[in-house]
């Protein structure tokens, strides 16, 4: 299943649709389970689909400005000496980012950029939704299939 999901994530990474000056983007992605080490122990968050989208503004020729928002539901299991504790966790991410674009074919461009903003951490159950600094590093073709629609890989 894992397999299926990964592929469609790939076809569907990211769909630009672009005005002069405006683009609106949508993303979908698959993020793999992973460990992260707390204060009094360590936690485990599962596997799933992040979902978002944008509005990327274009500054001058190649730069360009975009204020996202990505979401992840997911489930989490954390561990800390003798108690233990697992249930549903939402993650929004908001961010406003910088991105660099240089075109390397009439229809292909690649681009570079980053991004800062917040995370906003949501548990289930009667714990407390909490706010973190978020950031990103990203990079990546995009490729026009028309002066209007476009995939971003």
């Amino acid at each position: 299943m894992k397999k299926y999901l990964l592929v469609l994530c790939i076809i569907i990474a990211a769909t630009t649709l672009k005005a002069q000056d405006m683009a609106v983007n949508v993303y979908g992605g698959y993020l793999f389970g992973d460990d992260v080490t707390l204060q009094y122990g360590y936690g485990h968050i599962d596997e799933s689909p992040l979902l978002g989208g944008s509005l990327e503004f274009n500054l001058q020729r190649g730069v360009s400005v975009e204020l996202s928002y990505q979401y992840q539901s997911t489930s989490a299991y954390t561990s800390g000496g003798l108690t233990s504790e697992s249930g549903d966790l939402a993650i929004s991410y908001i961010m406003i980012e910088g991105n660099r674009y240089s075109k390397i074919k009439e229809k292909v461009s690649m681009f570079f950029g980053g991004g800062l903003g917040m995370a906003i951490v949501t548990p289930g159950d009667n714990f407390e939704t909490v706010g973190r600094l978020a950031w990103k590093i990203k990079a990546g073709a995009l490729i026009s299939a028309s002066d209007k629609i476009g995939i971003k890989l």
